[in-house]
């Protein structure tokens, strides 16, 4: 199994609007541990509302051999990406949870997030992304 290479196939949503873009490949040798890096999260920045609510990160590594034949496609756990005043920050799920509501980044869109929602006669509070009666 030498000659291999390895890529990432990324992509940030937010808000109805996407950006994907797919890494270098770089060698892997057999049998060994390696690390591929995202390239630069800067370039993902699609909406202002990035600045207040979460955005979702999916990353599928690729593996093709010799021939340019792809031999595996594995899905990466779902990840969150938060901007603040020093660039984007990579969030897993947990994380996010714990640190946002309802998905919400900033002061302003937590407080949002946390504002009761009023519908006819019933009153609903979202919870960390969760409606409960």
């Amino acid at each position: 199994m030498d000659d291999l290479t390895l890529h990432l196939d990324v992509r940030v949503q937010m808000s109805g609007r996407s950006t994907t873009w797919t890494t270098e490949p770089m060698t892997v040798p057999a049998y060994e541990w390696v690390g591929a890096s995202l390239g630069d999260l800067d370039d993902a920045f699609i909406d202002e509302a990035q600045r207040d609510w979460l955005s979702d990160l999916s990353v599928q590594v690729v593996l093709v051999n010799r021939a340019g034949v792809e031999i595996l496609r594995q899905a990466a756990p779902p990840l969150k990406l938060a901007w603040d005043d020093h660039g984007p920050l990579l969030l897993t799920i947990d994380q996010a949870a714990d640190l946002s509501v309802g998905g919400a980044w900033s002061i302003a869109a937590e407080i949002e997030a946390g504002d009761p929602i009023t519908t006819g006669d019933s009153e609903f509070v979202a919870d960390y992304g969760e409606v409960n009666p």
